[in-house]
């Protein structure tokens, strides 16, 4: 994957988390990954929870790279 793609993903990461701390959605907290997938299911587009469960993992790292 090059530098161009990781930095897209990297901003998806954040533009995720500043969405879930909007809708008060702790990503770190148990819970999340259920509040999520109804989410996705509640638009017609379902996300598996193992998919949630991987995306979520990353936004730690993706914010910390992302903080100067």
């Amino acid at each position: 994957v090059g530098a161009s793609a990781k930095t897209g993903a990297v901003h998806f990461l954040v533009l995720i988390a500043a969405l879930c701390d909007y809708s008060d959605v702790k990503t770190a907290e148990r819970g999340a990954t259920t509040q999520i997938v109804n989410m996705t299911e509640e638009i017609g587009t379902p996300v598996s929870d193992d998919t949630v469960r991987r995306i979520l993992s990353q936004i730690p790292d993706a914010l910390v790279s992302r903080k100067k």
